[in-house]
């Protein structure tokens, strides 16, 4: 009776996703006949790589995203390295909670409106640089998806930081760290 429950619980639950991958499923192969595409194949495939700009924008997206990643890790390591067991590491997870709370759009703004040409940070480089107008480059829109890594990397670091506390505290590593600190006293007086 179980297994039957179980089952049609996955059948009710998986079901309405049916039609929706049957719609994207025909439509990548060129079936639509509102359209009076009939005929399936793969002529929309081979049209795209002809684009111009199309593998240059495949491999802006995946570099960004790959980069972005280990940015995003490398930032959480050297924020649990600097901060985790000390005063400030309360102050931390304090800030987490409204990171987190804050929608992709209004971050996309916010970053947007600090890193363009316009923008404060670059304001402040030109200030501090002694130009009378910011400079010409923008991490908005540069060909080298520098802005969009960037981008990237700071909003995933509040939630990799957030997935780190959990695990840190299944490992225990306050006493780890209590351990390694007794071992190394008694390797020095050893020594």
């Amino acid at each position: 009776m179980l297994r039957l429950l179980y089952l049609t619980t996955l059948v009710v639950c998986c079901f309405p996703l049916v039609p929706g991958l049957a719609g994207v499923v025909f439509t990548a192969i060129g079936f639509l006949p509102v359209l009076d595409l009939n005929q399936p194949g793969l002529s929309g495939w081979f049209s795209l790589w002809s684009w111009p700009g199309v593998s240059h924008s495949l491999a802006l997206t995946l570099t960004s995203g790959v980069i972005a990643s280990f940015l995003a890790l490398l930032l959480t390591f050297i924020t649990l390295q600097a901060w985790w067991g000390s005063r400030g590491w309360q102050r931390v997870e304090q800030l987490l909670s409204p990171l987190l709370a804050m929608p992709h759009v209004a971050f996309a703004i916010g970053f947007s409106l600090l890193f363009t040409p316009s923008g404060w940070f670059f304001r402040v480089i030109a200030a501090i640089s002694g130009q009378d107008e910011p400079l010409g480059w923008s991490m908005i829109q540069d060909n080298a998806g520098i802005g969009l890594t960037l981008a990237l990397a700071l909003k995933e670091t509040p939630f990799l930081l957030l997935m780190s506390i959990s695990v840190l505290h299944q490992m225990k590593v306050d006493k780890m760290l209590a351990v390694s600190a007794v071992l190394d006293t008694v390797e020095a007086l050893a020594g």
